[in-house]
C-alpha cells in the first residue's frame, strides 16, 4: 500500500510542479509607458490552468489575442505589436517550482498586409529586430496574489505586474 502511494506521488510530481496561475488580472504595467507600448502590456488578462492527461495546460486570453500552451510541448505563440503586425515565437513551456518559464525562440514578424505596406513592414522589421532575440519569460503569482511577469527586452530586465481582479 505504501509503495502505491509513493508511486502515485512520483507520477503526479510534474503536474504539481506547475504554478496555479488561474485568475482574472487587470492593470498590467511595467511602470514605463514606452515599454508598455512596445510590449502591448494588456490592461486585462485571463488565465486558466488545468491538468489533462497529466499535462498542465495554460490558456492566456488578452485583448490582442489568446495563447494556449501545454507544459513541455513545443507551441507557436503570436501577439499583435502594431496595427496588423504580429510577432511569432516558438516556445516549450516548463515549470520550475512556482514559476512557469516560456523560452521564446525563432522569433519572426508577420504582416497581414491590410494596413502596413510591404515597404513599411520591411523597415519595421529592421528597426525592431531586437524584439526577435531569444528570451525567457518567467510568470508567477506573488504572495499578494498579483501576477508577475519577468523578461528581457532590448537587453534590459523588465517586470510587468498585474493586479488580481477581485469580483
Amino acid at each position: 500500500m505504501h509503495l502505491c502511494r509513493i508511486l502515485l506521488l512520483f507520477v503526479s510530481t510534474s503536474a504539481l510542479a506547475c504554478p496555479e496561475l488561474s485568475g482574472d488580472y487587470k492593470l498590467c504595467t511595467s511602470g514605463d509607458a514606452m515599454i508598455n507600448s512596445i510590449l502591448g502590456a494588456p490592461r486585462i488578462l485571463n488565465i486558466t490552468t488545468k491538468i489533462v492527461n497529466k499535462v498542465t495546460q495554460f490558456t492566456f486570453i488578452y485583448p490582442q489575442g489568446e495563447w494556449k500552451i501545454n507544459e513541455n510541448e513545443k507551441t507557436t505563440v503570436q501577439t499583435s505589436l502594431q496595427e496588423d503586425v504580429q510577432i511569432k515565437f516558438d516556445t516549450t513551456p516548463s515549470c520550475h517550482s512556482s514559476v512557469l518559464e516560456l523560452n521564446l525562440t525563432n522569433g519572426r514578424f508577420k504582416n497581414d498586409g491590410t494596413i502596413i505596406s510591404n515597404d513599411e513592414f520591411e523597415l519595421y522589421k529592421i528597426e525592431n529586430s531586437d524584439l526577435l532575440e531569444d528570451s525567457t519569460i518567467k510568470i508567477r503569482v506573488t504572495k499578494e496574489s498579483a501576477l508577475e511577469v519577468k523578461m528581457k527586452l532590448l537587453g534590459q530586465e523588465v517586470t510587468i505586474n498585474c493586479e488580481k481582479n477581485s469580483l
